[in-house]
């Protein structure tokens, strides 16, 4: 029989520690790799940015009456669960991870659990939770109206006004600048009609000139009447939305050249 030397013993030993202590996200060895490779929600924002690091997040579900969600599992062979039920990845036609079509699995008002599990059967928890009211800045719409009447429109914005995703609102408007739009009006006196999505956020405009409106609160729909002669050039008007916790901020600019 061929002896093993105490050298070639040490070696072998050292070696399987070696293999057995890795533990980064490339890890495949028995001790398991727990974590997300990538977390993430179609047309919903995440606070902070997603991270394999980083174990909770608030999701801002907005208006989106379907939940899409993408997990993707640092290690193939870990298994990846939603508010306790396996997760089923869709796949593009490429066969390559895409965004399923979660929303019976998920109810929006509550947080969203996502558990991850190595081969060891040990876990790692992500935890995505939906912003409330208090938080949420978004604005749903802005008109030109009647001063006399908010239903008479008195001009049109352009871009057609539509809400970025929060919680940066970013969306490219007139001339390709973000969060910039411009007005056209046949009349110069106009009433600016702002839907909130909360009736609870702070809401404030300036014009060009320095004139403020002061603090616009009550209900979802707010106005302001503005006499765009005045406003010299160019004639920028800004609406800044504040959410009701002061968390988040979300400013748009109006134009009438």
């Amino acid at each position: 029989m061929k002896k093993i030397g105490l050298f070639s013993l040490i070696v072998l030993v050292a070696g399987a520690v070696i293999l057995s202590c890795t533990s980064d996200l490339n890890d495949v060895g028995k001790n398991g790799n727990n974590y997300l490779a990538e977390g993430s929600f179609a047309n919903c924002g995440l606070v902070p940015s997603f991270s394999a690091w980083t174990n909770n997040y608030e999701i801002f579900v907005g208006t989106n009456t379907k939940i899409f969600v993408k997990l993707i599992p640092a290690y193939y062979k870990a298994q990846v669960f939603v508010n306790g039920q396996r997760f089923v990845p869709a796949t593009n036609g490429l066969g390559l991870p895409d965004y399923a079509d979660y929303t019976r699995h998920i109810d929006a008002s509550k947080p969203i659990d996502v558990k991850v599990f190595g081969e060891d059967g040990q876990a790692r928890q992500y935890t995505f939770t939906p912003v409330t009211e208090a938080s949420d800045a978004s604005i749903d719409l802005i008109q030109a109206s009647s001063q006399t009447n908010d239903a008479v429109a008195a001009g049109l914005i352009y871009p057609k006004f539509a809400e970025g995703v929060a919680p940066n609102f970013s969306v490219v408007g007139f001339d390709s600048k973000n969060n910039f739009f411009t007005v056209g009006c046949s009349i110069r006196e106009i009433k600016l009609v702002i839907d909130r999505r909360s009736q609870n956020a702070k809401t404030f405009i300036k014009d060009s000139v320095g004139n403020v409106s002061g603090l616009l609160t009550g209900n979802k729909r707010v106005s302001y009447d503005i006499n765009l002669s005045s406003l010299g050039t160019p004639r920028n008007i800004f609406i800044t939305n504040i959410s009701a916790d002061d968390r988040y901020t979300n400013v748009k600019v109006i134009t009438n050249a």
